[in-house]
């Protein structure tokens, strides 16, 4: 049992703004009582939103505190097959009030319960932050670089990155509200190449939820001119329903994203879950955006909104193109 004294509640507050007086804390009490008593134990003013109260008290809340800069919210959501939840349309609707607070008053945890909040936020903040800047500054340095799988298994990425904006999310950012977090990313100039996924396949579309860790082979990817040009792999299964979901959301052969994860406490947690999450994301190590674009870099050919998957790859390299390491994890 977590215990309210745990340090990862000190980790995690120490990502809340200090301009905020008052918060509403949006949980469901089946999953998140022990993260509501060690929240409550540093938290002075606080609104407890249980989901299962239904709908309303959550819209007058949001409503209520939408223009109020000394009031925030801290939401703790489960609205994925992996817990055979699928929250129904009003409280879907009554959680998507706060789409329309500014980013600087909320935190927003999605897969996060009691039985891994402690692992996920082991890892102090502040050496999170400083781990992404430095990480921010050596491959913001780079107009082309490569990901090479890890040994044994076959695979590179050329990713060409000429006057691109790279975008580094630590928590501590206006932008950036979603926790865990952890990771430096981009909009490339194009991505070439093949590899095998030896890792999750998470997003908007619940493959995370479905197939779990995938072991490579199982699904391998040709790039060509920052495009999905083939599908192949022994997992045929899989390999169909992805070529599915290509095709009938065609933005989703284009990389919108190339981002390096730097969450050692996501890194140590992942292989513990049967399922893909979204915080898998922020896994040490590369990752790839599908479809629906980071909104700090437009990309001319996708939106912000839509379908989303991220390939999220357990172990590799990047090399800068004069052969140095860049990471290798």
């Amino acid at each position: 049992m977590m215990e309210p004294a745990s340090v990862a509640f000190d980790n995690y507050c120490a990502y809340l703004s200090p301009t905020i007086e008052h918060w509403g804390i949006v949980f469901d009490g089946g999953f998140h009582q022990a993260i509501v008593r060690g929240l409550l134990a540093r938290i002075e003013h606080a609104t407890l939103l249980d989901l299962r109260d239904g709908p309303q008290p959550v819209i007058d809340f949001a409503r209520a505190h939408i223009h109020d800069d000394r009031v925030g919210a801290l939401e703790f959501l489960l609205n994925q097959p992996t817990f055979d939840l699928g929250y129904p349309p009003a409280l879907n609707a009554a959680i998507g009030e706060f789409d329309n607070w500014t980013t600087r008053k909320l935190k927003l945890a999605f897969e996060v319960w009691d039985g891994n909040f402690e692992a996920l936020f082991s890892e102090p903040s502040h050496d999170l932050r400083a781990r992404c800047l430095e990480m921010h500054a050596r491959i913001s340095a780079q107009h082309q670089f490569s990901y090479s799988a890890a040994a044994g298994h076959p695979g590179r990425l050329d990713i060409r990155c000429d006057d691109v904006v790279w975008i580094t999310q630590t928590g501590f950012e206006p932008h950036d509200y979603i926790l865990p977090t952890g990771e430096v990313a981009t909009c490339p100039n194009s991505l070439e190449g093949t590899v095998s996924l030896g890792g999750w396949l998470i997003g908007t579309i619940p493959f995370g939820a479905k197939y779990g860790f995938i072991a490579p082979g199982g699904l391998a990817l040709r790039f060509a001119r920052g495009q999905i040009a083939e599908v192949t792999g022994t997992h045929h299964k899989l390999c169909a329903d992805f070529d599915a979901a290509l095709a009938k959301f065609p933005t989703l052969r284009h990389v919108s994203e190339v981002g390096v994860g730097m969450s050692h406490a996501v890194a140590s947690t992942a292989r513990a879950h049967a399922a893909g999450h979204f915080w898998h994301e922020r896994h040490l190590g590369f990752h790839i955006g599908l479809g629906a674009c980071l909104p700090q870099t437009p990309h001319p050919d996708l939106l912000p909104t839509g379908p989303h998957l991220d390939l999220v790859f357990e172990h590799g390299a990047l090399q800068a193109a004069d052969g140095s390491e860049i990471h290798a994890w």
